[in-house]
């Protein structure tokens, strides 16, 4: 099967090992996680299965991890206004569509983490997936280490970078809690 151009789809072997031998892992983490989430955890020292899961919900599509066969893919050309996801076909029209939204007032969140935007945000990497997860990555690590917890990390990305209230980043820490259910380790 070829991949599509922009995304990656061979699986790290060795995090996918490691995660294998632990007894609390779960169906989800054997199959295919797109390479791409593997360098953008690996760049930041963040989970992978966070780093995945977190789009996932970030997409709403937590359902499709409990009763498929297959792990969903997040289309990476989203771009969120006021709360309303519009996904693209392609970068360029995902790019039109920001240079028009560049001197408006809305809340405007775009790629797979649903980064924040701001005008004049080098659109190009933001909606790039190694760029979205990387630039979230950063700010995942950054809030690990200042409060010393993933979950900690998870619910002020959703607060800050989201743009979700303390109650919607509590129900976005128990949606993860579902879907990963081993500690977290230093990678």
């Amino acid at each position: 099967m070829k991949a599509q151009e922009g995304t990656l789809t061979t699986v790290n072997l060795l995090l996918l090992s490691e995660i294998a031998r632990s007894s609390s892992a779960r169906h989800i983490f054997f199959q295919k996680i797109p390479m791409v989430y593997s360098l953008a955890a690996r760049a930041h020292r963040v989970p992978l299965d966070l780093l995945y899961v977190m789009s996932v919900v970030l997409d709403g599509r937590e359902s499709e991890l409990r009763r498929s066969e297959r792990l969903p893919l997040i289309s990476p050309w989203v771009i969120m206004i006021n709360g309303l996801a519009v996904r693209f076909r392609s970068i360029v029209a995902a790019r039109n569509v920001l240079t028009q939204l560049e001197n408006s007032a809305r809340r405007v969140r775009i790629g797979l983490m649903r980064v924040h935007y701001q005008p004049r945000s080098d659109t190009g990497v933001l909606l790039s997936p190694l760029g979205n997860l990387s630039h979230s990555a950063r700010i995942l690590r950054t809030h690990f280490e200042l409060g010393g917890d993933w979950w900690f990390a998870a619910r002020c990305y959703a607060g800050h970078e989201v743009g979700y209230t303390k109650d919607q980043s509590g129900e976005f820490e128990r949606k993860l809690q579902e879907h990963i259910h081993f500690p977290f380790e230093e990678r």
